[in-house]
């Protein structure tokens, strides 16, 4: 079997759920536009008074809100420790308030995508399994492994720009949010408008959903895509480690193309 058709029969399914999954994150997405842009209209103070500590009543208003967190399970890992860390102190300034508010929509955004992610993940993973068992050819019959404890312990390894995938994901939403509350200070000392539908405002959220999962034709790519790569992979040689037939052998196939370096071209027998 040529190696394009064997690369298309191994993603198909994949790819058909990644474009399903992409269309849900734009709908959760438009939802936390839209509390972002709530946010938007509470900014009642100018760039001069950035740096200025909140009101009595925006700190009450900040407490109240902390705890409704703490009942929505938000206030875990760093998010709970800066929130913690925050309310101990005796001044917040109105440039603290905005990020930690821009990034509990982000946190929220997560918690609706996990259900999700954790159905793409599991589906994924056994249809590569399931495509492993069916070209080994083997009567024996191998022992279900591909478990959500199995796919969590691979989630837990660094594969992603050297973090594990939860790690990324925490981190990733702080950094949407600090990017949001940037342009939040240059739309301010500009006198500018605070609209998420703006171009500007747009297009760094175009530019955050590319970074999470980015389709574009057949072009797959993005920190979704890159964890998928390697998890399914994983599961699809799990089957062999499963049957433990230590004559199969292993052939790793790669697309060729303008990306591909010289010295992965002279490492790969290309059939086509």
């Amino acid at each position: 079997m040529k190696n394009q058709t064997i690369l298309n029969k191994r993603w198909t399914f994949t790819n058909l759920k990644l474009k399903e999954y992409e269309k849900l994150y734009k709908k959760i997405n438009l939802d936390s536009q839209d509390e972002i842009q709530y946010i938007f209209k509470d900014v009642e103070f100018s760039f001069k008074d950035f740096n200025k500590t909140i009101t009595t009543n925006q700190r009450n208003k900040f407490i109240r809100l902390v705890e409704k967190w703490k009942k929505e399970g938000l206030l875990k890992g760093y998010f709970g420790y800066v929130i913690v860390s925050t309310i101990r102190k005796n001044i917040i300034t109105n440039k603290e308030l905005l990020q930690l508010l821009l990034w509990s929509v982000f946190l929220k955004e997560r918690k609706k995508l996990e259900i999700h992610e954790k159905k793409l993940f599991t589906s994924i993973c056994e249809n590569f399994y399931n495509q492993g068992r069916e070209e080994l050819k083997t009567k024996k019959k191998s022992k279900w492994s591909i478990t959500w404890n199995y796919i969590y312990s691979l989630l837990c390894i660094p594969y992603v720009k050297g973090s594990s995938w939860n790690n990324y994901i925490e981190a990733i939403s702080l950094t949407n949010a600090q990017e949001l509350q940037q342009q939040v200070m240059i739309n301010l000392q500009q006198g500018k408008k605070l609209d998420i539908e703006n171009t500007v405002f747009q297009n760094i959220i175009k530019k955050q959903k590319n970074r999470y999962i980015c389709i574009n034709g057949n072009k797959y790519s993005g920190a979704l895509d890159s964890q998928i790569s390697v998890i399914a992979n994983k599961s699809y040689l799990k089957v062999a480690e499963d049957i433990k037939n230590k004559n199969q052998q292993v052939r790793f196939i790669a697309e060729m193309d303008d990306r591909t370096t010289k010295m992965c071209k002279g490492m790969l027998k290309v059939n086509d």
